[in-house]
């Protein structure tokens, strides 16, 4: 503040700014899983972090997981998106299995725990109860154990759908004198009843009650169950049960109610109604319920328990540590890596194990919308530090949905100018193909168009330097089913680059034997030779090629653009990523100084020791930066702008090499020989 009367003020001033490097490794993938958070951007960092986050690979995930471990093998740093068809995908849960009915005529008298029995050909199958009721008595719900059911109907192959013989019959007398009250019995329930893409939506679809119909909370009610639900959608999730004990059920008491020991119990399980065999909780817990709002909660996957925690229904509860383990607080916050749950309508005193079914991962019929609605949330260079983009992950999805999304992943780096994508072709024209016929439906399909001239609609006709496109399949060995596969090769263009930065610079080319060796090869899809490598390189296709005793190697750096410029090639195109993104992030310290000599000089002065660095690395050839009176004219001022010039000499990269090998005379003068040599 400004001195009004005699004192001292002091400021301090920071002369000095400096451009940092950017990143340059962080790849983006698109695609299907089994597992894990949809349409959410997850980072992941190694292979095992990777199953970790989106489970194991089956037929239909396969090019997709591997995609995103082959780019492991090189990089550390890829950000994953999954996507599914939202209609189909669902979220494992305890809905699954249950028996649908039909109530036809509610009844009257009727009391929650009146009896109710299944009938097949008039023997009783199961027996179950009323859960809710109208105000008169009138049969609302009921629940049905379905284990004998299921059983019972499989030998009959009624499963899932029960024929007329299966019957209803709510017993008169009991709790209630219910009469009157009838019921169809429909099919076993196969599906889950909920799907939410990530925690994002966890609770809201959990909780959505519907005027028109029962929702997934409505029919958790009925069946007095806590409404819960596997985290994610798939049927990775049909492996889980959760264990729920009660306060009341934890502890044996006394007769003035103190606790004098932990129980085991044999809790029984929902829907099935088998019991789940002998369970002492405390043994998977370091300190069990403190009061009645609490309860013991254990996740078990294939048997093992893998999570388990003390949790509370009521609001600001807390545990002897003084952490917050209300229901709502820990299933929003993500600390379940299984399920997801809310506390509303939970019933009191629950004591039970929930099966979970259903899951569905969505994963067989993802449209073209539905990667391109993935990518997009790569879009945006301000909110995603993103460098490599491997699109080819969909190649095996068929020519039209490979070529439609990955024009549409090239668009948006178009649009972001940052990044660069890494594009594969269509699998059925590589694998099991004759080398010629393969070189030439890739050459066509990067064409548009066929050498007799016809168009082709399902293309890679691009001219950018944002992409680069190469021309194979690798065959690679699957550990998780013991198979090997054919894997589209975008993945390790990607970690190529990546692993360039690492063992080199970004400007230097990802191709060749010292740095574009690819990994994890069996064999290669196509062995192409001399000419076919020179037709798919003059097409912007870069070939990757087995040389025996030295390995699988990317041998090719051009960029997807047909026009001779320094930005055909990888490295070019990489340098000025990089320079762009480090100069255009000291910039914008620039924003709202004063265009003056000094905010010039200073701007000049930080890019050109910048680039002084790049050069004295072998990046860049020369360079000169331009930033004074002669592009910041007063009009230009006047405008409010601020305007540099940088121009750049980039390093090239080698990609023909000619040896000229001359027999001369004994006596002939190689100083007159040499220069009509050279070329």
């Amino acid at each position: 503040m400004t001195l009004l009367s005699p004192g001292i003020e002091t400021k301090e001033i920071n002369l000095q700014t400096t451009i940092a490097r950017s990143s340059t490794g962080r790849a983006a993938l698109v695609g299907k899983y089994n597992w894990g958070a949809a349409f959410q951007i997850t980072q992941t960092v190694s292979e095992v972090d990777m199953v970790d986050k989106f489970g194991r690979p089956d037929d239909q995930t396969a090019d997709s997981f591997f995609s995103g471990i082959n780019f492991l093998q090189y990089g550390n740093d890829l950000r994953v998106v999954r996507v599914l068809n939202e209609l189909t995908a669902r979220n494992s849960s305890p809905q699954y299995e249950t028996l649908k009915y039909t109530i036809t005529s509610a009844g009257v008298g009727y009391k929650p725990g009146s009896v109710v029995n299944v009938l097949q050909a008039g023997a009783i199958i199961a027996t179950g109860a009323v859960t809710k009721v109208s105000a008169s008595g009138g049969v609302i719900a009921v629940v049905i154990p379905t284990a004998a059911i299921i059983a019972k109907a499989k030998t009959l192959n009624d499963y899932p759908n029960l024929d007329v013989a299966w019957q209803m019959q709510f017993v008169s007398g009991g709790p209630g004198s219910g009469q009157s009250a009838t019921a169809t019995i429909d099919s076993i329930q196969l599906d889950s009843n909920i799907y939410f893409p990530n925690d994002e939506f966890a609770k809201s679809a959990l909780s959505m009650r519907d005027d028109l119909k029962a929702t997934f909370i409505d029919v958790c009610e009925e069946q007095r169950i806590p409404v819960m639900a596997a985290r994610y959608a798939g049927n990775y999730g049909d492996n889980l049960k959760v264990a729920i004990i009660a306060y009341k059920d934890y502890y044996n008491f006394d007769a003035n109610g103190r606790v004098t020991s932990v129980k085991t119990i044999d809790p029984v399980v929902y829907p099935s109604g088998l019991q789940y065999g002998n369970i002492t909780p405390s043994s998977y817990l370091e300190y069990g319920p403190q009061n009645a709002n609490q309860f013991a909660f254990i996740v078990f996957n294939n048997g093992v328990a893998v999570e388990s925690r003390v949790l509370s229904t009521k609001v600001g509860d807390r545990d002897i540590y003084g952490t917050s383990i209300h229901v709502d607080e820990y299933f929003g916050n993500g600390y379940s890596a299984y399920v997801q749950a809310t506390a509303e309508s939970w019933p009191a005193t629950y004591t039970g194990v929930l099966s979970f079914g259903g899951g569905n991962a969505g994963s067989s019929t993802v449209s073209s919308g539905d990667w391109i609605k993935g990518w997009d949330m790569f879009a945006d260079r301000e909110h995603t530090d993103i460098n490599l983009l491997i699109a080819g992950a969909c190649a095996g999805e068929g020519a039209k949905l490979a070529s439609t999304v990955q024009k549409a992943v090239i668009a948006i780096a178009d649009e972001r100018r940052d990044c660069l994508v890494s594009v594969s072709p269509p699998r059925e024209f590589v694998i099991n193909q004759p080398v010629a016929t393969a070189v030439r439906k890739i050459v066509d399909w990067r064409r548009g168009i066929t050498t007799s001239g016809a168009a082709i609609d399902d293309n890679m006709n691009v001219g950018t330097t944002y992409a680069t496109i190469d021309g194979n399949y690798k065959y690679q060995y699957d550990k998780y089913n013991d198979i090997n596969r054919w894997i589209p090769l975008a993945a390790d263009i990607a970690g190529l680059c990546a692993r360039t930065d690492t063992v080199g610079q970004p400007w230097m080319s990802p191709a060749g034997f010292n740095r574009g060796q690819i990994a994890n090869v069996i064999k290669l899809a196509i062995e192409t030779r001399q000419p076919h490598r020179d037709e798919m390189y003059q097409n912007g296709i870069n070939p990757v090629v087995g040389f025996a005793g030295q390995g699988y190697v990317l041998y090719g750096d051009k960029t997807a653009s047909q026009a001779p410029t320094p930005f055909d090639r990888i490295n070019v195109r990489r340098l000025f990523n990089l320079l762009k993104k480090s100069i255009s992030e000291s910039a914008k310290y620039k924003l709202f100084e004063l265009n003056d000599a000094f905010t010039r000089s200073s701007f000049r002065s930080e890019v050109s020791s910048y680039l002084d660095t790049i050069r004295s690395l072998g990046g860049i050839y020369d360079f000169r930066v331009i930033c004074d009176e002669s592009n910041n004219s007063p009009t230009v001022i006047d405008r409010n702008e601020f305007v540099a010039t940088i121009l750049i000499k980039p390093a090239r990269s080698i990609n023909f090499i000619s040896l000229n090998f001359v027999a001369t005379s004994t006596g002939a003068d190689f100083d007159e020989l040499v220069g009509s040599f050279q070329q």
